[in-house]
């Protein structure tokens, strides 16, 4: 079966981001983006699952580098796919996201490793700051810090994206009233590790508030999505993502509210709309992202649009920090649970990339080994 696609603007947004990789790695594999179904996207970063039950031929003895410094990934043509490695587990599966320059059906990357030459990993900014056609994250977040509740009051979560090298979007412990830093611990999360608040009564008063984002301009078209767990429902009503307190104006805020429902705002209270009910999310992993573009908003779940509002008021940039799981000074209600994967995408994300960023982590068989005459994929472009 042979598949042909794209057109000059995303034949052209890959060969911007291409660049040639060494050649000196003792061992490769070729694997298949078997489980994706969707229209191509240009740069997308999807999850390559390593372990040597699922790649043939792969064993941790033979990568030199004991933290997986010497794996790449590079087109079939030999075009770095740059990566960053989530976790890296010589005992079990490996997680690392790889950017590739054009995902589509049955689209093919090349695993190498095994190079004793490479001793250093590749700058995680190389992997976010270049997707989809000319967009770039502002802040990505996979929690894969182990913390305890002896570290959780002073523990950052590093932001990988690292777009503006001045301003620090490392995420930290926010609190007030009777909020406790020390609840702010990692557990197991949807991809590797997770930022838990395990605090255990119905009003929380805790967070993460990201370091120097109130220096950070957005614009009015982004894209917030995040994995989110909750471990104690008490509250009924949470946050997920803000840029100010419930009862402020400016920034964005989305939360849960006691009937079960979205809230996505804006500016303020009164310009915000709900959407129906909302998933379950005791004790399941639900992808929620809300979508921002200019006058329009859309409210996605697991994959899925829930709901949108056209004509509303496009977002305006404030001096107040973002947080995650409470309001920016940890008032409102907070997020009993557990989050994972939180990002900052700087374009209005279209229903094919959402739907794409909760595929690559849902489905265990959206990489796969590449067995030779499956398919042939060919990339032209349109007349």
């Amino acid at each position: 079966m042979k598949k042909q696609i794209v057109g000059w603007a995303v034949l052209a947004a890959v060969l911007a981001v291409c660049s040639p990789l060494r050649a000196e790695f003792a061992h490769s594999a070729t694997l298949v983006v078997s489980g994706y179904n969707g229209p191509a996207l240009a740069n997308f970063p999807i999850l390559v699952r390593l372990s040597p039950e699922r790649i043939s031929g792969f064993s941790y003895n033979d990568v030199t580098s004991a933290t997986g410094a010497d794996i790449a990934f590079t087109t079939p043509e030999g075009q770095t796919c740059p990566h960053e490695i989530d976790t890296w587990n010589t005992l079990g599966e490996s997680l690392v996201w790889v950017r590739v320059p054009l995902l589509e059906p049955n689209c093919r990357i090349v695993a190498q490793w095994g190079d004793a030459e490479v001793t250093t990993h590749q700058a995680s900014r190389d992997l976010w700051s270049s997707v989809g056609t000319g967009g770039k994250y502002f802040g990505v977040w996979h929690f894969s810090e182990e913390i305890t509740s002896g570290t959780a009051a002073t523990a950052v979560s590093a932001d990988s994206a690292k777009w503006d090298e001045n301003i620090d979007m490392d995420a930290e412990p926010v609190v007030s009233y009777s909020g406790n830093k020390n609840v702010m611990v990692s557990d197991e999360g949807i991809v590797g590790r997770s930022r838990w608040n395990s605090q255990k009564n119905a009003r929380f008063y805790t967070g993460l508030c990201v370091k120097d984002s109130n220096q950070q301009t957005f614009g009015t078209a982004i894209t917030l999505s995040g994995w989110f767990n909750a471990s104690n429902m008490d509250a009924k009503e949470f946050t997920f993502f803000a840029r100010r307190n419930a009862s402020e104006t400016g920034g964005f805020y989305l939360k849960r509210q006691t009937n079960g429902k979205f809230r996505m705002e804006a500016s303020a209270y009164a310009d915000g709309f709900e959407s129906p009910v909302a998933p379950n999310f005791m004790s399941n992993w639900v992808h929620v992202v809300a979508v921002y573009d200019d006058t329009t908003r859309v409210l996605y779940t697991n994959g899925v649009e829930m709901a949108r509002k056209d004509n509303a008021t496009a977002l305006s940039d404030v001096s107040k920090r973002v947080a995650f799981g409470a309001g920016n000074s940890g008032h409102d209600y907070a997020f009993g649970g557990r989050y994972d994967e939180i990002r900052i995408l700087g374009f209005a994300a279209d229903g094919a990339w959402v739907a794409a960023e909760y595929q690559t982590v849902t489905k265990s068989d959206f990489v796969t080994m590449y067995v030779p005459g499956d398919e042939e994929v060919t990339l032209v472009a349109e007349p």
